[in-house]
């Protein structure tokens, strides 16, 4: 009788153990048996996958710092996401001493860099892309509901130049971009939440993953010995 030419020490399913099955039952065994296992890469790849997208948007950048590099191109959306009121108000006061010339390359940048085919999707976009929801959810358009209001803030003309320069024929833009900035606003609990919730369910998928990896080594090394 054939016997595997693996050696002893390497882990794995032996068809070889089949000893009391067909050769083609053995053999269906082990491509089920691999099927699963592939099913379960897979789903580990995915997982990694949302891990490096989710660190990605915790670090955006290791500069953090809106007045420096003020005439460098490549530097104008180093410092966002915004995440706080105290690196907002540095914003603030760079867009009120710098010089107009670093105005004008934040809008063309961000016209570059936002997305989407309407005036609320190109706003989102934007918006995104400048703050984090951890700020946003203290302000509200003109500070209604007790909080904060983001209309004062001289970003908010930068916001909004973007936005017609990128539909220039639109009428009435300035009005739709202030209605989807104050949608946007109005929702930044409700995405902090939904966070919240895919966050909890990666961790649940990841624990079930290591149970399930876990698990499958402990059969190899059953099946090996």
């Amino acid at each position: 009788m054939n016997k595997c030419k693996s050696p002893k020490k390497v882990v794995h399913s032996c068809t070889f153990d089949f000893n009391e099955n067909s050769l083609l039952e053995a053999i269906g065994h082990q491509l089920c048996k691999l099927s699963a296992d592939m099913n379960k890469v897979k789903s580990n790849v995915n997982y990694v996958k949302q891990d490096v997208s989710s660190f990605i948007e915790d670090n955006p950048a290791t500069n953090r710092q809106p007045n420096s590099n003020i005439n460098s191109e490549e530097n104008h959306l180093s410092c966002f996401p915004l995440k706080n009121e105290n690196e907002l108000l540095a914003m603030e006061s760079t867009l009120q001493n710098g010089e107009i010339n670093y105005t004008n390359k934040l809008v063309s940048t961000l016209i570059f860099a936002s997305e989407g085919k309407n005036i609320s999707k190109v706003t989102y976009s934007i918006l995104k892309i400048m703050f984090s929801d951890e700020l946003l959810k203290y302000y509200s358009w003109k500070g209604q509901k007790n909080k904060k209001p983001f209309s004062e803030f001289k970003i908010c003309k930068v916001i909004i130049d973007a936005v017609r320069q990128k539909f220039p024929e639109q009428k009435d833009s300035r009005n739709y971009i202030i209605s989807s900035i104050m949608s946007w606003l109005a929702q930044a609990p409700t995405r902090i939440a939904n966070k919240e919730k895919q966050k909890k369910k990666r961790e649940t998928a990841d624990y079930h993953h290591r149970q399930d990896y876990e698990d499958n080594i402990d059969d190899n090394n059953i099946n090996s010995t």
